[in-house]
C-alpha cells in the first residue's frame, strides 16, 4: 500500500459536503488497474449562519438601537429584512421602520436606530416589536425583539381632605380625594379607601364606608361621603 495525501482548505464558508477524486493511470511492471478512481469527501466544519435580534429599552424621546446579530459562518454575504409593529406602543409613540440589512463577509452585527416620542404623560412602560424575516444566506433563530419605551415623567400623587370638616350629627361629611402633581396620566389610576374610628365610633356615630376610587384621564378629584348618626345624647 501507498498513501496519497491531499490537503484541504479551511474556510469560513458554511457549505454542504464536497468531494474530490484521485485517479490512477500509467501502471507499470505488469500491474493492471482494477479501481482507477477513489473519492474523498470534505465535511464542513463551520456553523450554519444564523440571524437573531435582541431586546432593548429606551427612555421616551430617545433612540432605540436594535441590534441584529449574525453568528456561525460569516464568510459569505447574507441579507435579512426587518419591520416594526405595534405592541402596547403605537406609531404615535415611535417611528415605524422597515428595510433590509446586508451582511458582507466578516460582518457580525448591524443596528437599526428607531426614534421614540417625548410626551408629558405619566404612563407604564410601552412596547413595540422589531421582527426580522426573509433571510438569504442564513437562517433565523430569534425572529422578534421587543423594544420597551420607559416613562420619564413624574407620577401623580393622591391626597385626601375634608370639604366640610364640621357637621352636625346626622349630617354628611364629604371627603375629597385629590390627584396632585403631574395632571397628565395615560391609564386609569385607582386607590382604595375605608373609614375607621377616632373619638367617634364606627357603626354608632357614623356609617362605615369603604371602596375603590378610579380616576380616568383627565379626572383629578373624587368625593367620598360619610353619613353621621343622629342621636339624643
Amino acid at each position: 500500500t501507498k498513501a496519497v495525501t491531499v490537503t484541504t482548505a479551511d474556510d469560513g464558508v458554511y457549505e454542504a459536503p464536497e468531494t474530490l477524486t484521485v485517479q490512477l493511470s500509467g501502471a507499470t511492471g505488469g500491474a493492471s488497474i482494477s479501481t482507477p478512481t477513489g473519492t474523498g469527501t470534505i465535511n464542513d466544519n463551520d456553523q450554519p449562519p444564523r440571524f437573531s435580534v435582541s431586546n432593548v429599552s429606551v427612555t421616551e424621546g430617545g433612540y432605540a438601537d436594535v441590534v441584529v446579530t449574525k453568528t456561525g459562518s460569516t464568510g459569505i454575504n447574507a441579507t435579512v429584512t426587518y419591520a416594526t409593529s405595534d405592541g402596547t406602543a403605537t406609531t404615535s409613540n415611535y417611528g415605524a421602520a422597515t428595510g433590509t440589512l446586508t451582511f458582507l463577509p466578516g460582518e457580525t452585527s448591524k443596528s437599526v436606530s428607531i426614534r421614540t416620542s417625548q410626551n408629558v404623560e405619566f404612563n407604564a412602560p410601552r412596547t413595540f416589536n422589531f421582527t426580522i424575516s426573509n433571510p438569504i444566506g442564513a437562517s433565523i433563530v430569534t425572529p422578534t425583539g421587543v423594544v420597551t419605551i420607559l416613562n420619564d415623567d413624574p407620577a401623580p400623587s393622591l391626597s385626601t381632605m375634608s370639604a366640610y370638616p364640621l357637621q352636625r350629627e346626622g349630617g354628611v361629611i364629604r371627603f375629597s380625594v385629590v390627584l396632585t402633581g403631574n395632571p397628565y396620566y395615560a391609564t386609569p389610576i385607582t386607590v382604595n379607601y375605608s373609614t375607621s374610628s377616632g373619638t367617634a365610633t364606627s357603626g354608632i356615630d357614623f356609617t362605615p364606608v369603604s371602596g375603590t376610587l378610579t380616576f380616568n384621564p383627565p379626572e383629578t378629584v373624587k368625593d367620598v361621603s360619610v353619613q353621621t348618626t343622629q342621636d339624643a345624647d
